[in-house]
């Protein structure tokens, strides 16, 4: 796409910062898969006798899949905002 992209937009992400809001609608989601992680191992301690520490992998495994999965699509334009940034850099170091 042809965007017009300033680095010193109002939304602070070069005109891209719509591109947040796909982000807020998966929260939902996250919340929901997070749940499910912790009733699982409500569950796995209450009923089998295991330990919040031995549990400690599926947590952190949910922890890092969803943080992945919200931020992979961002991914996206990263090397777009950085060329605008370093364009931006260069021609504040003119004046």
């Amino acid at each position: 796409m042809n965007l017009y992209l300033v680095a010193t937009h109002t939304d602070m992400a070069a005109g891209l910062g719509f591109l947040s809001d796909g982000q807020n609608a998966f929260s939902p989601i996250v919340f929901a898969g997070g749940a499910v992680i912790a009733a699982q191992v409500g569950n796995t301690i209450a009923y089998q006798g295991a330990t919040l520490s031995s549990q400690k992998l599926p947590m952190i495994a949910y922890g890092i899949i969803a943080v992945i999965l919200l931020v992979a699509p961002l991914l996206v334009v990263s090397p777009v905002l950085l060329k605008i940034k370093r364009k931006a850099l260069r021609n504040t170091e003119l004046w």
